[in-house]
């Protein structure tokens, strides 16, 4: 919050009352849109959560809009190497994944700026993350971020381009470290045939 990035998420309430509806309701801690809700009100919210929010669950605004980019980065220190994105259509403007239809995928271009922002978040970070965003009015909405490889490099990225990323971690690891691909990745991709 100290380094004003939380300008850069959807916002938090935190508290039913308090909220501006419809919005999303989740669980801290999950994946793949599971526990993930659409709400309308601070009664649906009871429905969900009877107990209150407490530290298991979070309430924050919906982003609207159909696209959605998955942005995998691969990143030295914060410094971004290279990235791999795809912007998603769905058929609703308001829509919780997977709870939606797919209408359209192709590779993204990220702005320049948007890069810059992501390299804020990855302050002292090396590896590979995933970031799961809208765009509104030309502004970033970041939902979901993920120290892991994401679906859109695992499964709809074009094999080339992953193949493209997975050498270049592979060369400035070996090259700066003498070390190999860390061993979550090399099983990952071990496990779905991307390159090693």
């Amino acid at each position: 919050q100290a380094r004003g990035l939380t300008q850069h998420l959807p916002k938090r309430y935190m508290s039913a009352e308090c909220a501006d509806y419809p919005c999303i309701l989740k669980q801290a801690h999950g994946e793949f849109g599971k526990e993930c809700n659409i709400v309308h009100s601070p009664e649906d919210v009871c429905k969900v959560t009877p107990q209150g929010l407490g530290t298991r669950w979070v309430l924050q605004e919906l982003v609207h809009g159909r696209f959605e980019v998955s942005t995998t980065v691969l990143a030295d220190f914060g410094h971004i190497l290279d990235e791999v994105s795809t912007c998603y259509e769905y058929d609703s403007e308001t829509y919780v994944w997977p709870r939606c239809r797919g209408v359209s995928k192709s590779l993204y271009s990220v702005p320049h700026g948007h890069l810059k922002i992501f390299e804020q978040f990855l302050e002292s970070y090396s590896g590979i993350c995933n970031f799961n965003y809208k765009v509104r009015d030309g502004e970033l909405r970041i939902f979901e971020l993920n120290t892991r490889i994401g679906g859109d490099l695992a499964v709809d990225a074009p094999r080339e381009r992953a193949r493209r990323l997975f050498e270049k971690l592979d060369a400035h690891w070996c090259i700066s470290s003498n070390d190999t691909m860390p061993e979550k990745q090399f099983a990952f991709c071990r496990s779905t045939g991307l390159p090693q």
